[in-house]
């Protein structure tokens, strides 16, 4: 059950993206409410790195209740995809 962290195999990657999209479908609300935008920044780009380029596609489309969240996951996604891994300012 360990390797739904990193996967490596069918069962434990199709895992890793089960969860990973979780985050974004359900638990990023309540996350930015409990962390605050940078914070929750940060948590984008490692779950979104996580994400097979299926399950990437589908994050690039949800969509939230309030702009707040879109505005992250855009920001997070063009992170990602620049290379930034963990979030941080790297200099």
């Amino acid at each position: 059950m360990n390797r739904h962290e990193i996967g490596g195999d069918p069962c434990s990657d199709l895992l890793k993206d089960a969860d990973s999209i979780s985050y974004f479908e359900v638990n990023m609300p309540l996350y930015v409410q409990r962390e605050g935008y940078e914070e929750t920044l940060k948590r984008c780009i490692w779950g979104y790195h996580r994400l097979s380029p299926k399950m990437k596609e589908i994050c690039q489309n949800i969509t939230y209740s309030h702009d707040s969240l879109d505005k992250i996951l855009k920001e997070a996604v063009s992170k990602a995809s620049e290379g930034n891994k963990d979030g941080l300012t790297h200099s």
